[in-house]
């Protein structure tokens, strides 16, 4: 035993270097937070990493090839992505939500009022995403409904010309503030509606991120804290579904207000052009609303239903599941 083996050295060493080459990974990029507005605006940042995806995915199909077997190296590795932006870290998503949100509980003690739980949440996620994503978002969607509001107007100058001229040459010299200004104006009002629409969706996306991550951040932080946990599947639901909802909400809260703003543009401009007949559509479009918000309600209460049913079988999926292992160890 006290012999050296030197086969049983190389096999220590090179598992050494495994584990040191698994423990010591290549960090990844840094996110580009100082990128010009114009690499923001058209993500130009990704093209390096979409670039090197593109070769190594080629490289390993012709590899694959000729000999049939795959290559870890020819694919993308950690250190060729972005690390993920430090505002949109966990941990500091979780700081700034307890923060806001104890100093929103705090006050509402200070008042002698009693605290309104779902008020103070959403106080909280909006002071935390409200800044950086939901009012940007919301300037974005704005534009957004003016610009899709105002196109039509030109396209209608636009087509009013080309009637009254049929099968004539317009001059610029003639026709530019009836022709070619509209042409222009709706080309360039297109161009912002995609540019709004894309802003809006990014700000959205990451609005709705960060609130996820702050809600089941501070829910799984609760129940690690809590001394006893009466009902396991509440607490899955509230991390797992609850928490992804506020995600999908975050990409359409505009719309409560946005869609009556466009209706709101959209039948003035109509009054405007057909008159009063305007009306006729606008009382139509109007008269399903109580429909609308039945069947809305009804889906609530299925929701509700089903949350309740998916508690309980998490319990006793978790209650079995106990009661396995205690069986097992013992």
């Amino acid at each position: 035993d006290m012999v050296d083996h030197p086969n049983r050295n190389h096999t220590n060493a090179n598992a050494n270097d495994n584990d040191n080459a698994m423990i010591h990974k290549p960090d990844p990029k840094p996110w580009p937070e100082n990128a010009p507005i114009w690499s923001r605006w058209t993500y130009s940042y990704m093209f390096p990493i979409l670039q090197k995806g593109s070769e190594r995915y080629r490289l390993r199909q012709r590899q694959r090839d000729k000999t049939e077997t795959d290559d870890d190296d020819h694919t993308l590795q950690l250190s060729d992505l972005f690390d993920v932006p430090a505002c949109m870290r966990t941990h500091v998503i979780l700081d700034q939500f307890r923060k806001v949100h104890d100093s929103a509980r705090s006050s509402d003690k200070g008042d002698g009022e009693e605290t309104d739980v779902g008020f103070v949440m959403v106080q909280s996620l909006f002071t935390v995403t409200g800044r950086d994503y939901v009012i940007p978002s919301a300037i974005c969607e704005f534009v957004r409904i003016c610009s899709l509001s105002i196109a039509p107007l030109l396209l209608r100058i636009l087509l009013n010309t080309l009637e009254s001229h049929r099968g004539e040459m317009l001059r610029w010299s003639e026709h530019w503030h009836d022709a070619y200004l509209p042409a222009i104006g709706h080309f360039f009002l297109m161009l912002i509606v995609a540019f709004m629409k894309h802003r809006h969706d990014d700000f959205a996306f990451k609005g709705g991120l960060v609130a996820r991550a702050a809600a089941a951040s501070a829910i799984y932080r609760r129940a690690l804290l809590a001394r006893r946990i009466d009902n396991t599947g509440a607490i899955s639901n509230l991390i797992a579904t609850d928490s992804q909802k506020l995600y999908e909400v975050a990409q359409q809260f505009h719309y409560i207000w946005s869609c009556p703003l466009a209706i709101f543009l959209v039948t003035m401009l109509l009054l405007y052009i057909m008159g009063p007949v305007t009306l006729i559509g606008v009382f139509t479009l109007v008269s399903f609303t109580p429909l609308i918000d039945w069947i809305a309600r009804k889906m609530v209460a299925a929701r509700r239903q089903r949350s309740k049913h998916g508690d309980e079988r998490i319990d006793i999926t978790s209650a079995m599941l106990q009661g396995m292992k205690v069986t097992k160890l013992n």
